[in-house]
């Protein structure tokens, strides 16, 4: 959805004014079924086709987490106890820091950067606080991101 909105968004602009370069990151965490990583593949084949032929400045690519960092190194390597709703490290190790890296490297390369997140409010009551937890306050559209410096979020 969010990829779409970018798109349709792009496209409301001229041309000539398409000048920022946009990111579509996803996130391999290493344990998904090759059904999946193929259906990922294919996906973001079609999105990089897509924004090449429409002319659109969108750059697609895709995290992993440090191999020391991978779901088998912690959990059967280093004893970590299986994540559960409670210990949900593997969400920080296998998808946020991977991304927050990428973004850093391109923080630092262009100064600045705007990370637009689709989240699903009715997910559950605890990412509906989450969300509340980091809405900006000053009724604007971007909230400075909590951890990276020069990011964020829409």
């Amino acid at each position: 959805m969010v990829a779409q909105g970018i798109f349709e968004a792009l496209l409301t602009i001229p041309p000539s004014r398409r000048t920022r370069a946009i990111h579509i990151v996803s996130n391999d965490t290493m344990v998904e079924s090759p059904l999946v990583i193929a259906h990922l593949d294919e996906v973001t084949k079609r999105i990089s086709e897509a924004a090449i032929n429409l002319g659109l400045p969108i750059t697609v690519a895709r995290t992993k987490p440090k191999v020391e960092e991978t779901l088998w190194v912690l959990l059967i390597g280093k004893g970590y106890p299986s994540p559960n709703m409670t210990m949900r490290w593997c969400t920080d190790r296998l998808k946020i820091q991977p991304t927050s890296a990428y973004i850093k490297k391109h923080v630092s390369e262009y100064g600045a950067a705007i990370i637009v997140l689709g989240v699903r409010r009715d997910e559950s009551q605890t990412r509906q606080r989450s969300i509340d937890k980091h809405r900006n306050m000053r009724d604007g559209n971007l909230t400075p991101h909590p951890k990276l410096q020069g990011a964020y979020v829409y």
